[in-house]
């Protein structure tokens, strides 16, 4: 759902900047960032409470519960992401959305060869969370 309005929220944008209405501009990301916070807050709030029940009806493993509760923090933080670079881009700014992302991924792979094999996917889980609120908050 972040990732459609990101996508609908280039020209959006795009518009409102080439008509030179800050306010209209400023109008439609407030309510974007609203919109997606409130929806990865929902969403946080459903995998912390039903972790287990989420697990057993969609993944058929009764032990994946608390790999979703802890991945369930990082909704917030994913959603504003998607949100924030459409906002970018709308704003003609896409080499910062490219700079963000390959920061945010070097930290991933890094994670993933260093962290993995020594602390297991708790490791990963908590790298993935921090990777997405630096990057939304470095926007």
């Amino acid at each position: 759902m972040t990732s459609s309005l990101a996508v609908t929220l280039v020209p959006a944008i795009s518009e409102a900047l080439s008509l030179d209405n800050r306010r209209l501009m400023a109008s439609r990301i407030s309510k974007s960032i609203q919109v997606s916070f409130i929806i990865g807050f929902l969403f946080t709030v459903i995998f912390v409470m039903f972790p287990d029940s989420i697990g057993n009806m969609i993944y058929k493993k009764e032990n994946i519960g608390s790999l979703l509760r802890m991945l369930a923090f990082s909704c917030t933080f994913l959603y504003l992401q998607q949100t924030l670079t459409g906002i970018l881009n709308g704003l003609g700014k896409q080499g910062i959305s490219l700079r963000n992302s390959v920061i945010g991924y070097s930290i991933r792979i890094a994670a993933v060869y260093f962290l993995i094999p020594v602390y297991g996917i708790d490791a990963y889980i908590f790298q993935s969370s921090s990777a997405h609120s630096r990057s939304a908050c470095s926007i």
